[in-house]
């Protein structure tokens, strides 16, 4: 491989080729039951190629994961105090707690899924 990649250039390319390049290193095995981002690792693990892309991945997936535990929390507290104020509460009332902890609950679910 007489070019030099990056990642974006690498990601680019088909499989076929990242195939191809792969083979040129005899250190990389097994590439022909590798899929595209199995082969884009190995070929930017032994180049030394950073993906750019993953520090905005890991740095979402952090949000997210605080947000999971806010919501939570927040779900939590309002059942208990749902559950000692039941009696007290009108229909409609109720009706208006039981949404805004269905909506956290999706919510969370959705933050999940980053």
């Amino acid at each position: 491989m007489s070019a030099e990649y990056t990642y974006d250039e690498l990601d680019r390319l088909p499989v076929t080729k990242l195939r191809e390049i792969a083979l040129g290193f005899e250190v990389i095995q097994g590439v022909h039951g590798m899929n595209k981002a199995e082969v884009m690792q190995a070929i930017c693990e032994l180049k030394g190629i950073e993906n750019p892309y993953k520090k905005e991945a890991e740095r979402k997936k952090a949000e997210a994961r605080a947000g999971i535990r806010e919501h939570k929390m927040q779900r939590k507290t309002m059942k208990a105090d749902f559950n000692e104020k039941k009696d007290a509460l009108s229909k409609d009332e109720k009706k208006e707690i039981r949404r805004k902890m269905k909506k956290l609950r999706r919510e969370t679910r959705r933050l999940a899924n980053v």
